[in-house]
């Protein structure tokens, strides 16, 4: 991808895009599946992770995954995007909370499919 990887790409959208775009979900898919490829992805602010090739279903699963359980958004001096962790266990000890407490405006409106209506849509 020119002139810039994924990764780049997703860094600037969380760091430079427009507050409404910052907090779109972002599911990457590609070809380089190397663990430091997908610590990179998710420390850069992906919501997903998705190595090539790909089903219809794998990526239905990942937006289902991103809709059901939305993640709030961290905010520090270095990242900004979903949180990373996923259970609450809270922030570690002598660290403040980071964590936004304000909808996603990117998903306020999501509706969710069910199974057959987004196969449906998939089959088209």
């Amino acid at each position: 991808m020119e002139p810039m990887d994924g990764i780049e790409l997703v860094k600037r959208i969380r760091n430079e895009g427009a507050e409404e775009v910052r907090y779109v979900p972002i599911v990457m898919l590609t070809g380089h599946s190397e663990a430091d490829r997908v610590r990179a992805a998710r420390d850069a602010g992906a919501n997903e992770f998705l190595a090539k090739p790909v089903s219809a279903n794998s990526i239905y699963s990942r937006i289902l995954r991103i809709v059901e359980n939305l993640r709030p958004f961290i905010k520090s001096e270095s990242y900004f995007g979903p949180d990373r962790r996923r259970h609450n266990e809270g922030p570690p000890d002598g660290i403040a909370e980071r964590r936004e407490a304000q909808a996603n405006p990117a998903v306020d409106n999501f509706s969710v499919l069910s199974e057959n209506e987004a196969a449906e849509l998939l089959a088209n």
